[in-house]
């Protein structure tokens, strides 16, 4: 899924794009921006499943890396899933973390707690809403926006130097 669209970059170059630009576009260049913000930001922003595998440290929070955190799929200590809410052993928030209720994380062994839950944002593409920040779809459509325009001026300065 992209954070932005052909049209988003089109209202920045101002140029009305054949099919082929579209394309290479939307295939090329808008996953390749994304990509760098993804990386720029840490982790994957757009929505989907992660897993990741803690080692209990005797705290009652462990700090999820994907954001924001939609859902906990499942957790599971020392080989026994938890249940969530808060008269159970665990409640999550959106914001990354996950507190131990009751007790605090066990450090029986080495990666003893694996969580699964669906994080990050919907974006263009997958018949979703998207619920992306404003300011990611517009850095994406930016960025995107630049690099074609490199692209192209590059292309015209090569067809001027053969004409020369």
């Amino acid at each position: 899924m992209a954070f932005s669209t052909a049209a988003d970059v089109e209202s920045y170059t101002q140029i009305d794009f054949d099919s082929s630009l579209e394309t290479h576009l939307t295939n090329n260049l808008i996953p390749f921006v994304d990509a760098a913000i993804d990386q720029y930001v840490g982790y994957e922003l757009t929505h989907g499943t992660k897993t990741e595998t803690f080692t209990g440290d005797q705290t009652q929070e462990i700090f999820l890396r994907h954001l924001p955190v939609r859902s906990i799929t499942s957790v599971v200590e020392d080989d026994t899933t938890l249940t969530q809410g808060n008269s159970a052993d665990y409640v999550f928030y959106d914001s990354g973390r996950l507190r131990r209720l009751g007790k605090r994380w066990s450090y029986a062994k080495e990666q003893n707690i694996v969580v699964t839950y669906v994080s990050g944002y919907t974006a263009f593409g997958g018949g979703l809403s998207t619920d992306l920040p404003i300011h990611i779809k517009m850095v994406s459509a930016r960025a995107s926006a630049r690099l074609l325009e490199n692209i192209l001026q590059v292309l015209a300065d090569i067809e001027a130097a053969k004409q020369n």
